[in-house]
């Protein structure tokens, strides 16, 4: 895969960059949105962009889509399936094409909330305790309330919801299923959500 780096010959002003937005996943209208934003932003700085909707899942195609691009450089602001789990990142590695983001491995683990979480406790970094449920109609769970449930396999918040009393947790993980083939019933913990972004190994700003 080409990179991009400080100090090396391609320089973003003499480079086309793509950015990817759409995508096949239930968060398209959100990526849209991000895709849109992105643009403009590099665009107003008067750098070669172009907007590239990724509107199917089929490798071969979403390959000819990107290539007629001729891209030095894609911006991934996709979210959701083919978009952060690896495999739009797989197909850019492929073409030799840069890109933001992680690996293709790292994608996929970080859009899988289980895998996630198993190596977070492997390598002893605290994460709320969980249990997976494979089926909303053999719920085991007796633990304690509230609980957050949640997609295993999504982002967006879509199909997260906090639940209160175990009345209302068979339809909150029904609802939870429409997203992901396995459903997390996460310990609740309440308190403010931090993100640090790392750039090359320096923390970004603190985003709540």
């Amino acid at each position: 895969m080409k990179r991009l780096r400080d100090g090396n010959n391609m320089k973003l002003d003499k480079i086309k960059i793509g950015v990817l937005g759409g995508g096949v996943s239930s968060e398209r209208e959100i990526s849209l949105i991000s895709a849109k934003q992105v643009y403009e932003v590099l665009a107003s700085k008067g750098l070669d962009v172009v907007f590239i909707d990724i509107f199917t899942s089929l490798r071969e195609e979403v390959k000819e889509t990107i290539e007629a691009h001729s891209l030095d450089l894609a911006f991934v602001a996709l979210h959701g399936e083919f978009g952060e789990d690896g495999k739009v990142q797989s197909i850019l590695e492929e073409l030799g094409i840069a890109y933001t983001g992680s690996r293709p491995r790292a994608s996929y683990l970080a859009m899988d909330k289980v895998l996630s979480k198993t190596i977070f406790r492997k390598n002893r970094i605290n994460t709320p305790g969980f249990f997976v449920c494979f089926d909303s109609d053999n719920i085991l769970y007796n633990s304690g309330y509230p609980v957050v449930v949640k997609p295993n396999f999504s982002g967006s918040s879509l199909g997260v919801s906090i639940v209160e009393k175990e009345g209302s947790l068979k339809r909150s993980v029904s609802e939870a299923f429409a997203y992901s083939n396995k459903v997390i019933l996460e310990d609740y913990i309440e308190g403010k959500e931090l993100t640090v972004g790392i750039l090359d190994d320096e923390p970004l700003a603190v985003v709540e």
